[in-house]
């Protein structure tokens, strides 16, 4: 097996019920095309057998759109191809991403036949006026049977997501989510600050002046909340919005931040190979025809030295470990002097510092994460 590169595999459902409000991911509401679309997964996954002939599949994801839509029969098929065609870890990590309105204890116990063995469950809230400001599909009422449901199952390695910066929010309100964790006894968590995404319902009422977003303080408040919750609680915070208990770590998630390889399928779904990086095309009908004619809709990239490190201070400095310099200066020697002086600049704003040889964001950085990674991106091969 260590002669074999490690790998996850990414599995796109482009299906949902209904649009939420916040949302820009790819999906359909169109749920009639779901047969011709896993036949057309099934088929892809077949032709690029070839990609990962030389990785070992660790962790395979099915995410959405919302995978636990599609009937037991149609994820088996998936599931059986992907076994069939790549070779897998005896201790994969196996997740679908499921919505509360879909969880029963009969769903539950084929979900874990299949041999998923983890749950990524799309709470977001547990308030129903939140809910239905998003256009949730489910209730909070339905989202406390699904979690009772997952509690009596034989899942025990669940995660939930939990969305902060809602209109009208409050570190009240914010304050009752989080105490669904202790109550369900949840040993991971993820909290996304509500932002407005292109092409979504929010941007709409954003540009007729009919929605102002929560104030940047206020949403600074309610993550310095979820950083105080999980440090009086025993949570790791382990990456900027994911948070878990001992051992309790995505793995398929962390792969992705350490670098490692994966393979996405299904429309929009993105692949990545350390040198290349290729993404399907965002469009049912076009994924389809081209499937059907035994091609695939796909763009690809070749990366540069440039794009490469700035990934890597991207997905680094996002992390509890941090920039690892000594690595940096292995990987990206021509970097090296240009991030040395902006890493003091950071250093005296007090948004970084410096253990040993790891760079790691503070609290005060943390909240300005992504202005801070545009900071240290560069444009070309140069250590400026």
């Amino acid at each position: 097996m260590s002669d074999f590169i490690p790998a996850g595999i990414y599995i796109h459902i482009p299906y949902c019920k209904r649009k939420c409000s916040y949302c820009n991911f790819h999906f359909s509401t169109q749920l009639r095309t779901i047969p011709d679309m896993v036949k057309a997964i099934v088929s892809e996954i077949e032709l690029r057998t070839e990609e990962g002939a030389n990785h070992t599949v660790q962790t395979i994801y099915f995410g959405g759109g919302t995978p636990s839509l599609l009937p037991i029969p149609a994820l088996a098929n998936l599931m059986r191809t992907v076994h069939a065609c790549y070779r897998t870890d005896q201790a994969i990590e196996t997740t679908i991403e499921v919505n509360p309105d879909d969880v029963s204890p009969a769903k539950l116990k084929q979900w874990h036949e299949l041999g998923f063995n983890r749950l990524s469950v799309g709470i977001q809230s547990f308030h129903d006026a939140d809910l239905r400001w998003m256009n949730r599909a489910h209730s909070g009422t339905q989202a406390r049977y699904a979690l009772d449901c997952i509690a009596s199952s034989e899942f025990s390695n669940v995660s939930i997501d939990l969305i902060y910066g809602l209109p009208g929010g409050s570190i009240e309100k914010l304050g009752e989510n989080l105490e669904g964790l202790r109550t369900f006894n949840i040993p991971h968590f993820s909290a996304y600050a509500l932002t407005t995404e292109e092409r979504t319902a929010m941007a709409h009422w954003v540009r007729k002046g009919l929605l102002i977003p929560e104030p940047d303080e206020d949403v600074i408040a309610q993550m310095d909340f979820i950083l105080d919750y999980c440090t009086q609680e025993g949570y790791e915070a382990y990456e900027i919005s994911n948070f878990c208990r001992t051992n309790f770590r995505s793995r398929h998630n962390s792969a992705y931040w350490d670098g490692t390889h994966y393979l996405g399928f299904g429309p929009s779904a993105h692949s990545y190979n350390g040198k290349r990086r290729c993404w399907n095309a965002s469009n049912n009908a076009h994924y389809l025809r081209a499937i059907h004619s035994g091609q695939i809709a796909q763009t690809q990239e070749m990366l540069t030295e440039t794009d490469c490190f700035n990934e890597f201070i991207m997905l680094n400095l996002r992390r509890a470990e941090g920039v690892d310099l000594d690595r940096l200066k292995k990987e990206f020697p021509n970097y090296l002097e240009g991030i040395l002086l902006d890493m003091r600049t950071l250093i005296a704003r007090g948004e970084a510092s410096l253990t040993g040889h790891t760079l790691q964001l503070t609290r005060s950085g943390k909240h300005q994460a992504d202005r801070i990674c545009v900071e240290l991106f560069r444009t070309n091969a140069s250590s400026s």
